[in-house]
């Protein structure tokens, strides 16, 4: 806690979306992600050619994303945020790629940066109960120019 102020889970989530999908939503349609994930598709913030998927497991074990994109697009970047302790999705803490995220000396924002996701036959993995963040570069349509 630093200057009474303890961010809740969803806080870290936030400034990662904010950081990372853009405005424009896009229609998923050829994705493969089963009945216990739900993916959503931006154009990425900034523009830079990249789509921005939002993925939700919901189920309390790995599920998997499967996306023709995954195996062209070559550094597949991934935020993927799960319970910081054993208080499941009611949990106060969070981790983003494993790390526990915290307030730093003065509120300062932890690094949040993401990792490259291990892309296996155009699928990526999705830890269970997580929300994920997927950067996939130049995957972007025409409707993200």
């Amino acid at each position: 806690m630093t200057g009474g102020f303890t961010p809740s889970s969803d806080y870290y989530f936030l400034v990662a979306w904010k950081r990372v999908v853009g405005a424009r939503v896009l229609d998923m349609g050829a994705l493969n992600a089963g009945e216990d994930v739900r993916v959503y598709g931006f154009c990425e913030a900034g523009g830079g050619g990249a789509v921005a998927l939002v993925a939700l497991n919901l189920k309390n074990e790995s599920r998997c994303v499967a996306w023709a994109a995954f195996s062209g697009a070559g550094g597949v970047e991934q935020y993927a945020f799960t319970a910081g302790d054993g208080a499941g999705v009611e949990s106060y803490a969070v981790r983003l790629n494993g790390a526990l995220l915290a307030l730093g000396p003065g509120g300062a924002l932890p690094s949040m940066a993401g990792a490259p996701a291990a892309v296996k036959n155009a699928t990526v993995a999705l830890p269970p109960q997580s929300v994920t963040l997927l950067v996939v570069p130049g995957a972007a349509p025409a409707a993200c120019a």
